[in-house]
């Protein structure tokens, strides 16, 4: 049975069909680098790209978000009304969705976040295979670049096409509205890809060995060289720590009060009234993030809550590398 292709010329043609239909969100250009963005023109849409600057929770864990206004005087309160409009993101690799299904265990569990779980209503995602760069390293954390899990169509590149799956109801019925885009095709392996950053050990093991590397030179020696700039939490798929803050309009008694991205890297994240922070220490704050995403949550969910995308070493003011650091303890 032979499986359907597209031509990398009328991937246009298929986001203009989306469109009318969703409001899409796919890569486009920015400088030299590449972005996530609502699509106007899908003329913009690239599929050929290494990564992005910022992952795709800022769809769904904006950088800065009103979570509640409220009147002083009046003693009253009113929570934004989350609107759950149906959307495609479309040309997404498979670490990015990674990144998201994490996110949905974070916030999906014990007390469950209402607005983050609202914009997660109505979602469709398109993925696509990519090229790993000297960046990338998902295989090395359980992420081949063939993984599927949560897409709902995936297109495969193969001679300036690109082989179309339809893996779920709603990737039917869209595959379904692209007939006439498609052709047949015999393409129907994946590509042999090869990962160049990789970790020394596969990520089964990994647990255990940072359950015993609490105090191992590499945290020291790490911290001599970051910043605490908080880059690399920022750009990270999976970081999810916030912020909150109120603030009252001047001469009013108008009042919003918003949740903001924050790092577990910076001295004030975790400093409590009278100025004393738990993790005073830089090599303290090293260690902590790189718990988080391969120990700490890893214990109850059994996979790193890091998912190889390469941006923290990719936007890394200090030229850190996580390979480098997890390979010191390996």
């Amino acid at each position: 049975m032979s499986s359907k292709a597209i031509a990398r010329e009328k991937i246009p043609d298929a986001v203009s069909l989306l469109k009318a239909k969703y409001r899409v969100i796919a890569p486009v250009p920015k400088g030299k680098t590449f972005v996530f963005k609502k699509i106007g023109n899908p003329q913009e849409v690239v599929l050929d790209y290494n990564t992005t600057i910022l992952p795709l929770k800022k769809f769904f864990l904006p950088p800065d978000e009103v979570i509640v206004k409220y009147n002083l005087k009046k003693r009253e309160y009113q929570e934004p009304e989350i609107e759950s409009e149906p959307t495609v993101f479309f040309g997404i690799h498979n670490y990015e969705l990674q990144g998201i299904l994490r996110l949905d265990y974070a916030f999906g569990t014990g007390v469950k976040d209402a607005t983050y779980l609202k914009k997660r209503e109505n979602n469709i995602f398109i993925g696509v295979t990519y090229t790993p760069d000297d960046y990338h390293f998902a295989e090395s954390v359980g992420i081949p670049t063939d993984l599927k899990e949560g897409f709902d169509i995936f297109l495969t590149k193969y001679n300036g096409h690109y082989r179309v799956e339809a893996l779920t109801d709603k990737g039917k019925n869209i595959v379904s509205q692209w007939s006439e885009f498609l052709e047949d095709c015999s393409y129907d392996g994946d590509p042999v890809v090869h990962f160049k950053n990789k970790l020394k050990q596969s990520v089964a093991g990994i647990r255990e060995i940072f359950h015993g590397a609490y105090n191992h030179p590499v945290w020291k020696e790490t911290s001599k060289k970051c910043y605490s700039c908080g880059t690399c939490n920022l750009v990270c798929p999976t970081c999810y720590c916030f912020d909150v803050s109120d603030e009252v309009v001047l001469g009013t008694d108008q009042g919003a009060r918003s949740r903001r991205w924050d790092s577990c890297q910076i001295l004030g994240f975790t400093e409590v009234a009278g100025g004393e922070a738990f993790r005073e220490k830089r090599y303290d704050r090293v260690r902590h993030r790189m718990s988080r995403k391969f120990a700490y949550i890893m214990d109850d969910r059994d996979r790193p809550f890091c998912v190889g995308c390469g941006r923290c070493i990719r936007q890394c003011t200090a030229d850190i590398s996580i390979t480098d650091v997890m390979n010191a303890l390996l």
